[in-house]
């Protein structure tokens, strides 16, 4: 029986929890009449492609009733909450600080009369928050990512590593600028989406290419430029999932990723991509994947298919 479900995120920044909210939307709209909400005006790429209505309780525009999924802890939420009627109530929490989730929490539970289901993003930031709830992991709807598979692996061009973030310095390691300039030697093309930030370190180097952020819609052809894809953030910042990533193994790519992060959880080294402590290990294994055709295309064939074995 149809039921309604309301899913409401900031939808501004066009981040992993917005995007959580757009799969759950394509997920659950195929049985469900499942509305979109935001407080803000939308980004723009989100607003153009989804149905977002933006809330305004004094217009009695606002969700009520069924079931009210909440995509980020720091969703702001209204008063508008405090008089609506939800048969339930789910937090969905992407973020590794417990002090987020738990004001949160305080806020939703309403004094204690109105139960909040939780899930969690990924094992490590459930272990985090040191509360029950189920986790599971974000793979992205077929519907709004599906890359083509394996085109990558035979095209004429010299090997490139490369990843894929917002342009932030805490989304990049300060030993990664080595970590590029030694795969130089090596004769590897290093290809930064997100890396301008990089430029007083790198911007010299004819065989980097620092670009800017791009929007959801172009990552697919993205990935495609890639033959292995590269991550690590800043030694301050540890990843509650990683989605880039999980899009990268998706897309069929190797992906070489530092073992802090809640995407490790779902890579099995030497089967379906490859975990490092050091810059060092990761050198040494992106020139192996380098000198490794068919050990490229065994990875990514296995990491691509994340989708069926996660989701069935």
């Amino acid at each position: 029986m149809s039921q309604a479900i309301h899913i409401i995120a900031p939808f501004f920044y066009a981040n992993g929890g917005d995007w959580r909210a757009i799969d759950f939307y394509l997920e659950y709209s195929k049985s469900n009449h499942v509305t979109l909400w935001s407080h803000q005006t939308p980004n723009k790429e989100l607003k153009s492609a989804y149905p977002i209505q933006e809330i305004k309780p004094f217009q009695g525009a606002s969700p009520n009733l069924g079931t009210l999924i909440i995509c980020g802890a720091q969703t702001h939420i209204g008063q508008w909450y405090e008089h609506a009627q939800f048969e339930k109530v789910i937090l969905y929490h992407n973020l590794i600080s417990p002090a987020v989730l738990y004001k949160a929490l305080h806020r939703l539970t309403l004094n204690g009369t109105r139960k909040v289901e939780i899930i969690y993003v990924s094992e490590l930031v459930k272990k985090k928050a040191g509360l029950a709830g189920e986790v599971r992991y974000h793979i992205p709807s077929i519907e709004r990512f599906n890359p083509p598979l394996y085109s990558h692996y035979h095209q004429a061009r010299p090997f490139t590593v490369g990843r894929i973030s917002t342009d932030s310095l805490s989304k990049h390691h300060h030993s990664d600028i080595d970590v590029y300039k030694s795969l130089l030697n090596s004769d590897i093309k290093v290809r930064i989406i997100g890396g301008t930030c990089l430029g007083p370190w790198l911007k010299d180097e004819p065989n980097i290419s620092l670009l800017d952020t791009i929007p959801q819609a172009k990552a697919a052809t993205a990935y495609n430029e890639l033959d292995c894809f590269y991550y690590r953030v800043a030694s301050t910042v540890k990843e509650a999932y990683g989605f880039v990533i999980i899009e990268a193994m998706l897309s069929g790519l190797p992906v070489v990723c530092h073992r802090s992060g809640g995407y490790a959880e779902l890579i099995q080294h030497g089967v379906n991509g490859f975990i490092f402590d050091t810059a060092n290990e990761a050198i040494e294994i992106i020139n192996h994947l380098k000198n490794n055709a068919n050990l490229r295309e065994e990875i990514g064939h296995n990491a691509s298919r994340i989708r069926i074995e996660k989701l069935n």
